[in-house]
């Protein structure tokens, strides 16, 4: 292939050859969503459906207000369509692909205004069979900015979070809960060590869950974050408290390598800086935990 470009000074164009191996660039705008849609954690934001396509689910819009919207990708044609509502608006909930193809939406807020008011405790399940939602058994209270992992044996984690403490302030969990798709029911199982929301949990290849970081609200303007780890074992239903990180993180992704290592990126550091203003979009390294943390 060739083209013309003007060499720097020149003013006439000469003619530039350029190796027909040379990779080509496949990007291509996406469609937009039928919809205004915004999300603020990993575990509330699309997934990935077994067929292909994708489901976004909930979040909120311009005027903080969360929605009931739906909407389906689908890669097949290259576009959205919107798709049914969820029957209450949410955000800060999570969303979970089961492993019989089902996607399971539990908790949230709905007043988009506040972290607290409108927790929820309630869940919701979408057939894509169907295209419908229904509803489920309700988590044993209200949770919001928790994490969900699917478990081997099809169960639902569901850790952390928060709920409404007062009027006025939250209070951060430690709390954790099972879900049964058999039975649509939610039980109780160990909490873990620390309190956290807002945190990363890693199901890793073993079937145990690896939680990582956090965000602590302490009733005081300057949030905590612990740079602390633990691991749930699903056979007895405990954690296992494991050492920190290199530096408190929240609003970080973490993802496990097919050599079994956990590898986290990004986030901010949820601590006041030096004139005691709060910043969380700081860190740009990453790290990584060849045995846990």
């Amino acid at each position: 292939m060739t083209m013309l470009a003007p060499l720097p000074g020149a003013g006439d164009p000469v003619t530039v050859t350029t190796p027909s191996s040379a990779p080509v660039s496949r990007r291509a705008a996406a469609r937009a969503l039928p919809m205004e849609m915004r999300w603020q954690g990993r575990f509330e934001g699309p997934v990935l459906l077994h067929d292909g396509r994708v489901l976004a689910v909930g979040g909120w819009d311009s005027r903080l207000t969360a929605v009931a919207d739906t909407a389906l990708y689908d890669p097949a044609v290259g576009d959205w369509s919107a798709a049914a509502p969820l029957g209450i608006g949410r955000r800060l909930h999570t969303a979970t692909v089961l492993a019989d193809g089902r996607v399971l939406v539990a908790g949230g807020v709905t007043d988009g205004q506040s972290y607290v008011s409108g927790g929820l405790s309630s869940a919701e399940l979408y057939d894509p069979a169907t295209g419908g939602w229904s509803p489920t058994g309700g988590m044993t209270g209200e949770r919001y900015g928790h994490s969900a992992t699917l478990l081997p044996d099809g169960r639902v984690l569901v850790a952390g979070g928060e709920r409404i403490r007062s009027a006025d302030a939250p209070l951060t969990l430690s709390s954790a809960e099972l879900y049964d798709p058999a039975t649509g029911s939610w039980t109780a199982t160990g909490s873990m060590h620390d309190a956290r929301w807002q945190h990363q949990a890693v199901a890793l290849l073993d079937g145990r869950v690896l939680v990582m970081d956090a965000m602590v609200d302490t009733g005081y303007p300057a949030t905590a974050g612990p740079a602390l780890c633990e691991l749930y074992d699903p056979a007895v239903g405990s954690w296992s408290a494991l050492g920190t990180t290199g530096v408190p993180r929240m609003a970080h992704q973490a993802v496990q390598l097919p050599d079994g290592t956990v590898f986290a990126v990004g986030g901010g550091n949820p601590w006041p800086s030096d004139d005691a203003t709060f910043d969380a979009y700081r860190l740009a390294d990453a790290e990584s935990f060849a045995r846990g943390c």
